[in-house]
């Protein structure tokens, strides 16, 4: 890799989620950005084998601008690495409804896309505005809620909090314990709970009391005890997965096990109502109604991306599998991640020790990215966005390249200390 000038921001990773589970942190200038959230969506190397669960349709160039820092400033610049606005600020992030959360002289206010301050600089954390237009700030201690002209709707008085829902209600925090709120500020759900995950599209939300999980909903009444060891939302199979000592199964919305706890590991139901489930010390995958569509018979397994193929380990080797079972890219690599909304996924081969040579493939197994080599370094390859542009730290840098195989802008050894590696679990 030859070396650029430029630093591109990946805190825009960690800030497109949609879901929320507390307790949470925010954007602050102690630099720690952290958001618990369920563990699927997350990233990690090829030796961890735990991948991220992207937004769909994700774009590096949110409104068509991109974070980047020279010279430890940050700015901004366009596709083309073009500067729209000069790099000057201690922290940068993404723009949203025409709003960038910037740092100086340690606070952090909003610019617009002139780079001008539309809410002046008076925050000790902040987070990217939700689908309703709201950001939730810390001041003095206390987490509140303004709007895009920067005015307190919610005053500052949490200990914690989320960003508003598809329903309207946020996860919020009194000392150790989590309610929820509404768009006034008001407790439609008391502070009563240990941890709590956002309801957003479902009616109830899984919340934790004591060491065990249950589901509450919007009016406050725990609709399923908590019984549970861990629980997880309810997906659009109307089913939500849950662990009873070691073994996780399904339950419908009234509680009963639709697929009984017998499986060792799983994860929740995605496209095709298909997910792979792990059962002595194999992976296979079934339906809603608990009857294996493909026989355990993998190593490793993950969900059907977008194309309808899934990585599955076999022997040893990762390749590529149809919702038949069909194999149809063969397991010849080393690690393979996930198909993006792009088509292309990423994959590493002759891996040894630190060392490996990456790329990424079609649908078809043939490399677009060709093959590049990386020295005595983690290698870990990100989803390319919708404008053909993927993150990539090989040879202990981080960069950014293109669908064509041109390095866009690259970043030194340095950057990594930026990244909010705990998100990417």
């Amino acid at each position: 890799m030859k070396k650029c000038e430029f630093t591109l921001i990946i805190i825009f990773f960690t800030l497109l989620f949609t879901s929320c589970a507390a307790p949470v942190n925010t954007i602050g200038t102690s630099g720690n950005n952290n958001q618990n959230i369920d563990s699927q969506q997350s990233v990690s190397s090829p030796d961890g084998e735990k991948e991220a669960e992207q937004p769909e349709l994700y774009d590096m160039f949110r409104q068509g601008i991109a974070p980047i820092c020279v010279d430890d400033k940050w700015g901004y610049i366009d596709k083309n690495g073009t500067y729209l606005i000069t790099p000057q600020y201690e922290r940068a992030f993404p723009f949203r409804y025409g709003l960038a959360a910037v740092e100086t002289n340690g606070k952090i206010g909003f610019i617009n896309m002139d780079g001008k301050f539309v809410i002046k600089p008076q925050f000790d954390e902040a987070y990217i505005f939700d689908s309703h237009q709201l950001a939730y700030v810390k001041s003095e201690g206390h987490y509140g809620y303004i709007n895009t002209s920067g005015e307190y709707v919610i005053a500052p008085q949490f200990d914690s909090a989320c960003a508003f829902d598809e329903s309207g209600l946020a996860v919020v925090g009194i000392g150790n314990q989590y309610g929820f709120i509404d768009m006034t500020g008001s407790f439609v759900i008391n502070p009563r709970f240990t941890e709590a995950y956002s309801f957003e599209s479902s009616d109830f939300a899984p919340v934790q009391l004591d060491t065990k999980w249950g589901y509450v909903s919007k009016k406050g009444e725990i609709v399923i005890d908590c019984q549970f060891d861990a629980a997880y939302p309810f997906d659009e199979s109307r089913l939500a997965l849950v662990k009873i000592g070691e073994k996780f199964g399904f339950i419908d919305q009234t509680g009963a096990f639709v697929i009984n706890p017998i499986y060792d590991e799983a994860l929740e139901f995605g496209r095709n109502n298909i997910t792979p489930v792990k059962s002595n010390d194999l992976w296979g995958y079934i339906g809603i109604d608990g009857e294996y569509v493909i026989e355990t018979q993998f190593e490793e397994a993950d969900s059907f991306a977008p194309n309808g193929l899934a990585k599955v380990k076999l022997g040893g080797k990762w390749g590529y599998i149809d919702i038949s079972g069909k194999i149809i890219i063969n397991p010849v690599f080393d690690y393979a991640y996930s198909f993006s909304d792009y088509g292309l996924a990423g994959v590493i081969v002759d891996k040894s020790g630190l060392n490996c040579d990456w790329g990424y493939i079609d649908e078809t197994g043939e490399y677009v990215i060709p093959l590049h080599h990386s020295t005595n370094s983690l290698t870990l390859l990100f989803d390319f966005d919708i404008n053909g542009f993927a993150v990539v730290f090989a040879d202990s840098e981080f960069g950014v390249i293109s669908a064509d195989d041109k390095w866009f802008f690259q970043l030194g050894e340095g950057y990594i200390d930026s990244v909010d590696w705990e998100r990417f679990n």
